[in-house]
């Protein structure tokens, strides 16, 4: 979890290439990642120096597309700040 946004594109589209060769068919990938549409996104991306990419529901599927996979769903969640128990 929380690995695609350390990654540029086309180290992802690798990475999901490989994911896809490695399931089974039908298997799914379950990951997690900063929203890029969120209003708290700036503060989470840029929190961070090792943060090379930006993802949202719509740039995820592209690039999902072009790894031969496909998004079933997207959930988006509360953000969870550092140093505070999840409500």
């Amino acid at each position: 979890m929380d690995v695609f946004e350390h990654l540029s594109t086309n180290e992802l589209l690798e990475l999901l290439t490989l994911f896809r060769k490695l399931l089974r068919p039908g298997g799914k990938l379950i990951a997690r990642f900063p929203n890029g549409k969120s209003p708290f996104f700036g503060d989470f991306q840029f929190s961070d120096v090792t943060h090379v990419s930006c993802l949202t529901d719509a740039s995820l599927d592209q690039i999902a597309e072009k790894a031969g996979m496909h998004v079933t769903r997207s959930i988006i969640m509360r953000p969870i700040r550092r140093g505070c128990a999840p409500r």
